[in-house]
């Protein structure tokens, strides 16, 4: 733990386009930081609110932590996952001007990690690392060849309609009530960011950490990594009680600081 006045509380308002939206990031900055910044995503149809007390933590811990909102309702508002991945660009240029310059981890929640991977992957200046909490595995959220392809069908003939409900919630790749009120252009587009997930974990050029609640969830990504040896990507991967409270916000702040040190 490090003392209380080397920690402030942290808000500001970040304009993220030229249509004048504006995304509010909140959450502590440490002065005298012994670990590197966070930014917190959270998962698709929850708010930052969630990882309120987990961003405290992790600041007492030693380093600057933050986190906002996404878009209302996430990849849900945005017609694109391109327009999530833009507005966290702009998210991480601020962050990095208040810490000095020093690129933030990335702390990304469910199916956040295919927005978060994406900017490591294109501007990977931007980001030091990746800790990627329960994220979607392709074999455990598979979407059958059918509803895929009514997807990609409504897609491209009527990119703006809401999508039925029950279309994308299979195995939990898409919640129910998200997938009520997210464009088609948006569900295809998470779907197929899913499914390249563990190739694009080859590729990536900072360290990352997986962080899983199940032994099913923990083999899939230890499979993935293995396969990854020689590749020169830095990736592990950690079973977390589901005590610790991976998808209640409660998150294992502690696995996580030593990890954030090195």
């Amino acid at each position: 733990m490090i003392n209380a006045p080397d920690i402030s509380l942290y808000s500001h308002a970040c304009p993220v386009d030229h249509a004048g939206t504006v995304l509010q990031i909140s959450g502590w900055k440490c002065d005298n930081a012994l670990q590197v910044p966070v930014v917190c995503l959270h998962d698709l149809g929850e708010t930052s609110a969630l990882y309120r007390g987990a961003l405290e933590l992790l600041a007492t811990s030693g380093g600057s932590a933050y986190g906002f909102d996404m878009r209302r309702s996430g990849a849900i508002g945005a017609k694109s996952m391109r327009v999530l991945q833009r507005d966290l660009l702009q998210v991480i240029a601020l962050v990095k001007h208040h810490e000095a310059g020093e690129a933030p981890v990335l702390l990304a929640n469910g199916l956040s990690a295919v927005i978060a991977i994406r900017l490591a992957l294109k501007y990977p200046k931007l980001v030091s690392g990746l800790i990627l909490v329960d994220p979607p595995h392709p074999e455990a959220t598979a979407v059958s060849r059918l509803r895929l392809g009514a997807t990609r069908f409504l897609a491209e003939v009527i990119p703006d309609v809401k999508l039925p409900s029950r279309l994308l919630s299979a195995k939990r790749i898409i919640r129910a009530q998200n997938a009520r009120s997210m464009a088609p252009v948006a569900a295809h587009e998470l779907v197929e960011a899913v499914a390249e997930i563990p190739g694009q974990l080859a590729k990536l050029p900072v360290r990352c950490r997986i962080l899983v609640s199940s032994a099913v969830s923990e083999e899939l990504w230890l499979k993935d990594v293995m396969s990854l040896s020689g590749a020169g990507t830095s990736c592990e991967v950690v079973l977390v009680s589901a005590g610790a409270g991976v998808f209640s916000g409660s998150l294992p702040v502690h696995i996580m600081c030593e990890w954030l040190r090195k």
